[in-house]
């Protein structure tokens, strides 16, 4: 998760229930997206990406891209989280 680099928090609907942040590689400008759901039920969670130059987001896990027009929504289960590797030009 782009050890050494610097996290950026992206708000959520509702920050007191979840938390998602941007780590970005310092050398590489390589950047991951990291949403975390506190709560003990499924959650549909909206992630605010205004202002930054994502296009897609692709699960690491899945490999499923998610095209990035400046929200994304997440499904996640209770206690559950979701890492995304971020580029800023769609392949």
């Amino acid at each position: 998760l782009c050890a050494g680099g610097m996290r950026q928090q992206v708000h959520t609907q509702d920050d007191d229930k979840f938390y998602a942040f941007i780590r970005q590689d310092s050398f590489t400008a390589q950047k991951m997206l990291v949403i975390l759901n506190f709560q003990a039920t499924p959650q549909a969670i909206q992630v605010d990406l205004s202002g930054l130059t994502i296009q897609q987001a692709t699960d690491i896990w899945t490999r499923q891209t998610i095209p990035c027009h400046g929200s994304i929504q997440v499904d996640l289960p209770g206690y559950g989280y979701s890492v995304f590797e971020c580029n800023s030009s769609t392949k």
